[in-house]
């Protein structure tokens, strides 16, 4: 790359790297006497006339070579008390593919001529790509929500990659890996591949539901009591590129990094939009359902809760799940440190599912916990959270969505995993039927997003009264994670007018 300075004083600017171990300059070479004096009288005259036209001149030319490429680098400019910095965009890191090859040659030599012909030929080739992969370093990662509400935990990020402006360079498979962390909890990771002319894709994750702190307790939430205030939890989200495997690039398994690991937001965890249904088995057991609309894909967590009773002695609970069609049971995850809970799939379409839930102080595989929090009863506690998923295909059976839930009780015997299936139904009350009904309506927009690589604009057409422009493309997102791109159906309008009015 090269730095072209113009002015008429070259003795006192300063250039240098904003970062120094960003680069470094490369030395000037010295022109031999007999080609500078060839050069001075033949481009005496021309030199003459075009310096008296033009008011400013070529200081210097300072090629400098790039080390670090995953970060922006920033190049400083100071004469006196006047400084400036530029950024090298990330397009000019790899230099363009030389189909020029007599710009190589300082002077019309043949041999020389011939040298770089060869040279260009041998290099074509991996500068080819080298310029593919740095397309894709122009990648920008855009929330589809700004927060992720209790009742609809899918943390979504639209990616775009920026597109080749001359179409000259077939686009190079990338895949995207999206992290999202927090604190001790074991990091959450999801993928997409960026496709089509837009170079756009769709990457997703499920919050689990212990990220959230805990639920009130639906005694305290009927009795209308306000629950504790806990600080707000938030999420760091950020993400990688790699490069597919050759063989099956559609797989998107990371393999070799192109972009290392780029945190760009923090996104809070807030609680349910819409309050909970509850739907009580008894005064023992409590669900909690999502009262919001549900759309294809969508993901809910259903907590349920246990409330021990001095004179009842539970030491395991069933309940089993079974969803209409049009919905299905994707798993379970434990929500309290005195339960252990086991989960069985009973169908190869995830519309049956069973969970049973052993106390740790009964469990004959676990280590009782004796302190007063464990022996305590009479107290509500989240024991499990069920995550199920509307269907995609769910266009026969829009507001039908239909759960069954049937819950059993084991209580307090002998060690409940040494005896019989015979002597253990002994111990097990007969099932408890609960049933909820969810809404599900067809697919709509979730999100609209404008997109541009500079949203810094200024308004020099007061000034010089030539428009000012940026390119932008607005894309919508859908409920179900859909993609499309609504640029020309798009129109855009400002709250101030006077910021785009030219006087």
């Amino acid at each position: 790359m090269a730095l072209v300075l113009y002015g008429r004083v070259t003795t006192c600017v300063e250039v240098h790297f904003e970062t120094p171990d960003s680069g470094f300059f490369l030395k000037h070479t010295p022109r031999s006497p007999s080609s500078s004096l060839q050069l001075d009288n033949t481009q005496k005259s021309s030199s003459s006339i075009s310096s008296s036209k033009n008011q400013e001149s070529i200081l210097s030319l300072d090629k400098f070579t790039v080390v670090q490429t995953s970060q922006p680098v920033s190049i400083r400019a100071s004469y006196g008390p006047f400084s400036t910095k530029q950024t090298v965009p990330a397009r000019y890191i790899v230099p363009d593919v030389i189909t020029d090859a007599s710009a190589l040659s300082p002077s019309n030599d043949k041999k020389v001529l011939n040298l770089a012909q060869q040279q260009s030929t041998n290099t074509t080739a991996a500068l080819l790509d080298l310029q593919q992969s740095n397309v894709h370093l122009d990648i920008s990662a855009h929330l589809v929500r700004q927060t992720i509400p209790r009742d609809s935990p899918v943390l979504r990020v639209l990616f775009h990659a920026g597109a080749d402006p001359g179409g000259h360079v077939q686009r190079q498979k990338v895949c995207v890996l999206l992290h999202v962390s927090m604190s001790n909890k074991a990091p959450l990771k999801g993928r997409c591949m960026p496709e089509g002319e837009d170079g756009v894709c769709v990457a997703e994750v499920v919050i689990p539901s212990n990220w959230w702190p805990p639920l009130p307790a639906p005694e305290i939430t009927s009795l209308g009591n306000s629950p504790v205030k806990t600080p707000q939890r938030v999420v760091q989200v950020a993400y990688s590129v790699f490069e597919p495997p050759m063989k099956n690039p559609e797989l998107c398994e990371p393999k070799v990094q192109i972009q290392p690991l780029t945190t760009f937001a923090k996104v809070p965890l807030v609680q349910a939009l819409t309050a909970y249904k509850e739907l009580r088995a008894d005064d023992i057991l409590t669900m909690l359902v999502p009262h919001q609309p549900l759309y294809p894909l969508s993901k809910i967590h259903v907590p349920v809760f246990l409330q021990l009773q001095p004179d009842q002695n539970i030491a395991v609970f069933i309940v089993r799940a079974r969803v209409k069609a049009g919905m299905r049971i994707l798993g379970a995850t434990a929500s309290s440190d005195e339960w252990n809970i086991s989960i069985e799939k009973e169908n190869p379409k995830h519309t049956v599912a069973r969970v049973t839930a052993f106390r740790k102080d009964r469990d004959p595989d676990s280590v009782p916990k004796q302190t007063e929090e464990t022996t305590s009863t009479n107290k509500i506690i989240e024991v499990f959270s069920w995550l199920i998923e509307v269907a995609n295909d769910t266009k026969e059976h829009f507001d039908s969505g239909r759960i069954v839930w049937s819950v059993s009780y084991v209580h307090d015997g002998p060690k409940l995993r040494d005896i019989d299936v015979g002597e253990k139904r002994e111990h097990e009350e007969p099932r408890k039927k609960l049933i909820a009904k969810v809404d599900i309506q067809k697919d709509d927009i979730q999100a609209v997003l404008p997109i541009s690589k500079n949203w810094e604009l200024m308004n020099t057409a007061v000034l010089t009264g030539r428009q000012v422009s940026q390119a932008m493309k607005v894309f919508i997102v859908s409920q179900a994670g859909k993609i499309a791109d609504v640029t020309l159906q798009s129109s855009c309008y400002t709250d101030d007018e006077s910021v785009i009015k030219v006087f």
